[in-house]
């Protein structure tokens, strides 16, 4: 009994060095001393705890050890790799690095473990360092320039401030988005940037996330540098500012907050790899081999159910424990299974980590020898939310790990910045590339969610969907020529051959599906004069010959449609409809407004709202009238076609609010534009978006 207690507060002991630089005995007297290097972050005082359970006679050192802690940390000899598969199924391996194998177990796992009989030794938790951490508080952090040096970690309640600080300082840039809770009521926050912040745009959603385990915090401070550098740098500068107008950028610092601040909200020291529950949260996804042993956790139902409504084209974890990149498949080695998008991942991936050799030193980023790795050629695992997003949900995600060290230094973070920000913002382009276009309607023009796939190529899990209100798809591609098969259960399928794609090129190709729809794509430069918006595109895109192009024409502040050039015919409304041949010229005009109406110092309308927007029973139109107006309010589709009315007549000086219940019960899902005229002569245009 005595030498059991012993045993317990010899693992306490282990658990209270945070790193342990003292030697540590063994009930011998052998001196076990240090130190032993851990990823770079610790020096592990390591223990054989066969050694020490033998000399004690202990009949359940698990027992023991689980006293202290929900998850143990240890390693072993690399086995064969059809066992190591089939217990690491039951553990958390972190990582392989000279011939050993380093995992997480909880109870369970380890139980499990040890009836393989495998020799092992425990090392102290990676999140247990012996370091000054420089945690910033709330306070700290809000009178901090965060233009300067990142080199600090943030407490819980100064992570959550920052973030909402985010939406207080660039309210035009970005919303804060609630996906919901931890298991200890902790928020799992993402940040929405946009320059249309709130409103479902038709360009590539992208989303990064990082510290699905908590005690690989890296990719957390990187995260919020990127949010800030994105918010601060739209506007002037211009590869920034392009990529923030042509995709929706969704970032999550922290999915695992349970585990970061296991002990405490005020620091991260004591973090955790797993959740409250001490589950990984990259084992808990479902798995198209072996679905995860343990229970869905909250923290993975809310990102999946998060995700079922965002259509996202491409995404990446962050992690640390080494430094490499790692891509699909995780659940299969190279040799048994490839993504259908096998070149693409390598031309993507060597992008990536050339990039940050360019902008490191000599040895950083070079796991696996150069940095790259298949996900299950390194080690196959299952469970991964990597291949959930690339197997069920046809988003191109890839696992970047960051640094060696778990936990590093705070003053080394601003160097992880500096060499992997150019990355991270190339690898936001990259949705960018590839085919990329509407599926509609020929008759109507309507928008249709029609599935995207190319024979040959997909498999039956890779296929992407356009995806409503707009019908926008996005499918990013190898350089090469492909077939594409668009499919539709209440329409004939279309089959567009011969589609050349170039790497770093984006094809826009649209397609219609219905009665005459053709299927060879012909190419249409649509052009403007003066400024305003055309929709679906403007410059060179394809159509299938023979089909129905619906083009329309949104003027911009102080300018006004006039008309539309279709091969010397001009259509003077704003929505135009033709049959699409070759060598086709298309022209919008728009021309500026009569500065009467448009510079006038009081201005009809003093307030234009509408919210919320995509709409909802509850949206609401609220104008604000300088003096007494006669209004007319209509809603149209982007055809022109008559979809709603709300308003005709005289309204008084003053603030006027319009509840569009009724209007959203009839509207289709699909994009419109609500018009306010006030006495026949001023005009003013809002995009209206009826989500499915």
């Amino acid at each position: 009994m005595q030498r059991s207690l012993l045993y317990g507060l010899l693992i306490l002991m282990l658990f209270l060095i945070p790193g342990g630089h003292s030697s540590l005995f063994s009930l011998t007297g052998e001196a076990r001393s240090g130190p032993q290097p851990f990823s770079g972050n610790v020096h592990s005082a390591i223990i054989p705890l066969t050694e020490i359970a033998e000399t004690l006679h202990t009949t359940s050192p698990v027992d023991d050890y689980f006293i202290i802690r929900g998850e143990v940390f240890f390693s072993f000899p690399l086995p064969e790799p059809d066992l190591l598969k089939d217990i690491g199924h039951r553990l958390s391996v972190d990582r392989l690095e000279n011939d050993s194998v380093y995992a997480y177990a909880d109870r369970q796992g380890f139980e499990a473990f040890l009836s393989t009989g495998i020799p092992y030794q425990i090392l102290p938790p990676p999140g247990k360092v012996d370091f000054d951490l420089n945690m910033k508080g709330l306070e700290a952090l809000r009178g901090k320039d965060l233009s300067d040096s990142w080199d600090f970690y943030p407490t819980y309640e100064a992570y959550i401030d920052l973030m909402y600080r985010f939406e207080e300082e660039y309210p035009d840039l970005v919303r804060i988005v609630d996906i919901g809770e931890t298991v200890m009521g902790r928020q799992l926050l993402f940040a929405a940037i946009s320059p249309d912040p709130g409103q479902r745009r038709p360009v590539p959603q992208f989303m990064y996330t990082a510290t699905m385990h908590g005690d690989e915090p890296v990719g957390f401070i990187l995260s919020l540098r990127l949010i800030h550098y994105l918010l601060d740098n739209y506007g002037t500068d211009p590869e920034v500012t392009w990529l923030v107008d042509n995709v929706d950028i969704w970032i999550s610092p922290n999915e695992n907050p349970d585990g970061t601040y296991r002990d405490d909200n005020s620091s991260i020291l004591g973090a955790s790899r797993g959740n409250a529950n001490w589950v990984d949260l990259n084992r808990n996804y479902p798995n198209p081999v072996n679905d995860p042993a343990a229970e869905q956790q909250v923290e993975t139902t809310a990102m999946i159910g998060f995700t079922d409504t965002i259509p996202f084209v491409m995404s990446a974890n962050m992690h640390t424990g080494i430094e490499l990149v790692n891509f699909p498949y995780d659940s299969w080695r190279s040799h048994q299974r490839r993504h259908p998008d096998h070149d693409w991942w390598e031309f993507v991936m060597y992008e990536y980590v050339d990039t940050v050799h360019h902008y490191s030193p000599a040895g950083y980023m070079t796991g696996m020898g150069d940095g790259v790795t298949h996900g299950g050629d390194w080690y196959v695992v299952y469970g991964s939310r990597q291949d959930y997003f690339n197997y069920y949900r046809s988003c191109r995600e890839f696992t970047l790990e960051l640094s060696d060290r778990k936990i590093p230094e705070p003053e080394l973070l601003p160097d992880f910045w500096g060499y992997n920000y150019r990355s991270l913002l190339n690898y936001i382009r990259q949705a960018t590339f590839g085919v990329q276009g509407f599926v509609y309607d020929n008759e109507t023009g309507q928008p249709l969610e029609a599935e995207l796939f190319i024979p040959g190529h997909d498999s039956t899990s890779m296929a992407v969907w356009s995806s409503l209100p707009f019908g926008d798809y996005h499918r990013p591609l190898y350089a090469g020529e492909y077939s594409l098969r668009f499919d539709h259960p209440d329409y004939e399928a279309i089959e567009t051959e011969g589609v050349e794609v170039g790497n770093y090129e984006r094809i826009r190709l649209n397609v219609a599906l219905g009665e005459d729809a053709g299927t060879r794509p012909v190419a249409l430069d649509v052009q403007k004069d003066g400024e305003g918006v055309i929709f679906p595109f403007e410059g060179l895109q394809y159509f299938t010959e023979g089909s129905n192009a619906h083009f329309s024409a949104l003027a911009d502040e102080a300018w006004e449609f006039e008309k539309w050039g279709v091969d010397g015919t001009d259509y003077p409304e704003e929505q135009v409809s033709f049959i699409v041949t070759e060598g086709m010229e298309i022209r919008a005009v728009f021309k500026e407004s009569d500065p009467v109406f448009v510079q006038e110092p009081e201005q009809p309308l003093t307030r234009f709202s509408l919210q919320p927007n995509p709409m909802s029973s509850s949206s609401e139109l609220v104008l604000g009238l300088a003096e007494q107006e006669t209004l007319s309010i209509v809603v149209h589709d982007m055809m022109g076609k008559p979809a709603g009315h709300i308003f005709d007549g005289v309204k008084p000086p003053g603030e006027h609010r319009f509840l569009l219940t009724n209007l959203y019960g009839d509207l289709r899902p699909g994009v419109y534009l609500l018009t306010v005229e006030a006495d026949g002569k001023y005009r003013r245009v809002k995009r209206l978006v009826k989500l499915p």
